[in-house]
């Protein structure tokens, strides 16, 4: 059963708080005693930690968290080990985040946040981005390839792959997690960015290997073999990404289709699911779905919104059964 607007919001401010104070307090020490978490006006959430660092000495951190005038929920922290002073910066603090302007979740919350989203992807590719087309030419490349990881869920520990895109370059330089078409791609300003995502790599036969410091050449595994869009090549199916977190035994599920038909259109929906120990605020939201239209061109697709927004970005075929694609870093798939 869908819940209401306020419920969702305090729930999901709740869960990205907690995980946010268990996150900093991790760096500061080990916690000794824990307050409730306060709510005080226009929802602002207040939560103090009394904490033993590194050294052994005792400090305290008070963590406050709210929609302030950025319109985005934001966390802040108080750390000291001097009572006088915390008392007087926390005063202060809550003078401050009081006067935050209350805002409630409405039907438009969802959509104001894809706009934020998109906007502030958009801002972090700026230093890097040219022209379409501008950036690294096709006959740079020598290839792309999924390099298979771990990662571990934060919630219930269970280990599981994942693959990461790999762009690799014919003057033996290599890109991990593309995060633009590379015919966008400044290369010298993407390496300043991102300088860990950058390294060198060479062929030993039918093996591949890279370059890691303290270690020299290793060997890696690339044979699974990443595609550019050919010429005439259409999408078609319901290709899904689910993503989750978890917080305080407070899940939120983000289950996203990219629907494409023939004629170059495209079904964009969304349901977020939230499970929570809270009686009925566990429930689901459906964000209607938005039409569009597509383009493909090599290793690069152009999503087009009715609201006339464009999103360019990396586009790479997951094999050769076309039942998953990568845009950007990100796998979908046709389940």
């Amino acid at each position: 059963m869908p819940f209401a607007p306020t419920s969702w919001t305090r729930t999901l401010y709740a869960a990205w708080f907690v995980r946010r104070v268990a996150q900093y307090t991790a760096r500061l020490g080990t916690p000794l005693k824990e307050q409730p978490i306060e709510t005080l006006r226009n929802g602002v959430l207040r939560q103090t930690l009394a904490i033993r660092d590194e050294a052994g000495r005792g400090i305290v951190a008070v963590y406050f968290g709210g929609v302030g005038t950025t319109d985005r929920f934001e966390v802040y922290r108080i750390v000291s080990s001097h009572r006088e002073v915390m008392d007087a910066y926390v005063d202060t603090a809550v003078k401050i985040m009081r006067s935050w302007p209350s805002r409630a979740a409405d039907g438009t919350r969802e959509e104001r946040e894809s706009r934020e989203d998109r906007g502030s992807r958009k801002d972090r590719q700026a230093a890097y981005r040219t022209a379409p087309g501008a950036g690294i030419r096709p006959s740079e490349i020598e290839m792309f390839a999924a390099e298979r990881r771990m990662s571990v869920a934060p919630l219930t520990l269970t280990v599981s792959p994942t693959y990461v895109p790999v762009m690799l370059l014919k003057n033996g330089e290599y890109c991990e997690s593309i995060d633009l078409p590379p015919g966008d791609m400044n290369v010298a300003a993407h390496k300043q960015a991102h300088p860990h995502r950058w390294g060198k790599w060479r062929r030993r036969g039918k093996k591949f290997e890279r370059f890691v410091e303290k270690k020299g050449w290793t060997a890696v595994n690339w044979e699974q073999r990443l595609y550019p869009a050919r010429k005439g090549d259409e999408l078609r199916g319901a290709f899904r990404r689910i993503t989750s977190t978890a917080a305080a035994r407070t899940s939120i599920v983000s289950d996203r289709t990219l629907t494409f038909l023939p004629g170059g259109r495209f079904s964009d929906g969304k349901t977020t699911t939230l499970i929570a120990p809270y009686p009925g605020a566990s429930g689901s939201r459906k964000r209607q779905p938005k039409l569009g239209t597509y383009r493909l061109d090599g290793s690069a697709i152009e999503l087009h919104y009715p609201d006339g927004t464009v999103q360019r970005r990396a586009f790479l075929w997951a094999g050769t059964t076309k039942k998953s694609i990568y845009l950007d870093d990100e796998l979908w798939a046709i389940f």
